[in-house]
């Protein structure tokens, strides 16, 4: 019966443990989504660093999304959609992967964030950076998406573009910016409370089982 029992808890635990690692959903990411705000709780109003007058007003954009996350967590992560940089860019947008015509993107560090160059002559892709470490924070590419593994210490993913006067210096120039990036794969708050408590549930289980069988041979 306690092995009965023991089997039942475990497959209930190990079900959540599924359910959750299924769980998934899906956010939008603006073009106007500042990677190198990440960490920040609001826009600075007038940064020194991001005071790019090419168009006025153009400066830091907005915070960038961010999305709970747990090291060692591995993420399938696909993006889709179209973004444009404002005057001077091609209006039909370029995919998360970035677009030749803007160049290769090589933009300094800022805030809690380091310094961002471009690959493959792309320089407006969808970006990531986990809060993970000392700052500044290594941005990376996420482009339309693959899989990736939180590294340890993480407990935040942030999601945003790279933008700059002509993808150069130092960053701004994003309230111009139109469209964005929808991204699916990323973690729902919950699932990682889920998993959390289909272990508890299974562990919860094998001591009390460990406790019936001690008390037996007694």
């Amino acid at each position: 019966m306690a092995l009965k029992k023991l089997l039942i808890s475990a497959a209930f635990g190990f079900g959540m443990i599924a359910a959750a690692s299924a769980q998934a959903s899906t956010v939008f990411v603006s073009a106007k989504d500042d990677i190198f705000l990440a960490g920040m709780t609001t826009v600075p109003a007038f940064p020194a660093a991001q005071t790019q007058t090419a168009v006025p007003g153009n400066g830091a954009g907005q915070l960038p999304v961010g999305v709970a996350v747990h090291g060692g967590e591995v993420l399938d992560l696909v993006a889709t959609g179209l973004a444009d940089c404002g005057v001077g860019c091609n209006p039909a947008g370029s995919g998360p992967d970035g677009d030749p015509e803007f160049g290769t993107g090589s933009i300094a560090g800022y805030g809690n964030v380091g310094a961002y160059t471009g690959t493959n002559n792309e320089g407006f892709q969808l970006l990531g950076v986990y809060n993970a470490g000392s700052t500044p924070w290594t941005p990376f590419v996420i482009g339309s998406g693959g899989t990736f593994v939180v590294p340890t210490g993480a407990t935040r993913l942030y999601l945003g573009l790279p933008d700059g006067f002509s993808f150069a210096g130092l960053p701004g120039t994003y309230n111009d910016n139109t469209g964005g990036f929808s991204v699916s794969g990323v973690p729902e708050p919950a699932t990682w409370a889920m998993m959390l408590m289909g272990a508890g549930i299974m562990g919860a289980a094998m001591r009390s089982t460990r406790r019936k069988a001690r008390a037996a041979i007694a």
